[in-house]
């Protein structure tokens, strides 16, 4: 199932932007610049998990994809708990 199937009816745009958790294979501030520098935003840094959270247009987001410097893009979302 591709997580970006429902990104516009779940409210994942950010205007003309999707925000997206952009994971890597190692320190993720080394790619701050280049995400900046490719059209992206970079929203926070998170070192626990590798990764940076991102605010691009659809077509750099679809570029990320394809670097070989990233393991992983995934639309960044509210996550909870269900009441039962």
């Amino acid at each position: 199932m591709d997580p970006f199937s429902s990104v516009e009816e779940k409210g994942f745009l950010i205007g003309d932007n999707m925000r997206v958790i952009v994971r890597v294979g190692k320190d993720p501030e080394e790619y701050s610049d280049t995400v900046q520098e490719m059209g992206g935003r970079v929203v926070r840094v998170l070192r626990l998990v590798p990764a940076l959270v991102v605010e691009a247009p659809d077509d750099v987001v679809e570029i990320l994809r394809n670097e070989p410097w990233v393991v992983s893009v995934e639309p960044d979302r509210e996550v909870g708990i269900e009441d039962e």
